[in-house]
């Protein structure tokens, strides 16, 4: 009988075990996936670190270029400058009220070489005086000075000339790095001529030159 109560108790505890060992096994398993899900998020967030570092080192490259890119564009600019040979093609002219004008830069320009300027302003619906539906004027440099700024990468450009016709002329030039120009340019009369455009050279240039307006030099 005592065996039969023994037997009983031992075939007892080793179900319990049996059984406790059944219910931990999925609980391992459970937190074996939970980590590996954990683990995933954590891989998937530095991936998207990782992106946005490398997105933002590119970006720092971009503009690193960029600004030596203009830097560059700015010692040649000025070198072109100080030469006294450079065309201002304009894209836009302004009326008194500061509107823009569309312009075709083959004949709307100011063209410095030397001690000449030429101001050529026409339009693609009319002959004109100068053959270009506008008027041309020449005249002699008299003074010429080139500062920085105001700005950086940006060159001022104070130019006076003579002429018959306009008398003393000023014309007031701002060159960027990115190779753009705003010019204006005033005299005896009431109103300011004033335009912007592209800076270029003379060899990459493409005016046409109408005919001049009976401009000889005046006394000096």
């Amino acid at each position: 009988m005592k065996r039969l109560i023994l037997l009983v108790v031992l075939m007892s505890f080793s179900m319990g075990s049996m059984s406790a060992l059944a219910q931990t096994e999925p609980q391992d398993s459970t937190i074996t996936t939970i980590e590996k899900q954990k683990l995933t998020k954590e891989e998937k967030r530095e991936a998207r670190w990782a992106k946005k570092d490398e997105r933002e080192l590119k970006k720092s490259e971009r503009k690193l270029e960029e600004f030596q890119r203009r830097e560059i564009n700015y010692i040649l600019n000025k070198e072109i400058v100080m030469d006294s040979a450079f065309v201002l093609e304009a894209t836009s002219l302004y009326n008194r009220f500061g509107r823009s004008v569309p312009a075709s830069p083959s004949i709307n320009f100011i063209a410095v070489s030397g001690d000449s300027l030429v101001l050529q302003i026409g339009s693609d619906y009319g002959l004109g005086p100068n053959g270009v539906g506008g008027i041309t004027l020449e005249g002699r440099i008299l003074k010429y000075e080139v500062k920085d700024g105001p700005g950086y990468g940006t060159l001022s450009v104070n130019i006076s000339a003579k002429s018959v016709i306009l008398g003393l002329t000023s014309v007031l030039i701002k060159v960027t790095d990115t190779g753009n120009f705003r010019a204006s340019v005033s005299g005896s009369w009431r109103q300011q001529i004033r335009m912007s455009g592209d800076f270029r050279t003379w060899e990459s240039s493409k005016i046409f030159k109408g005919r001049t307006s009976n401009l000889l030099y005046g006394p000096y």
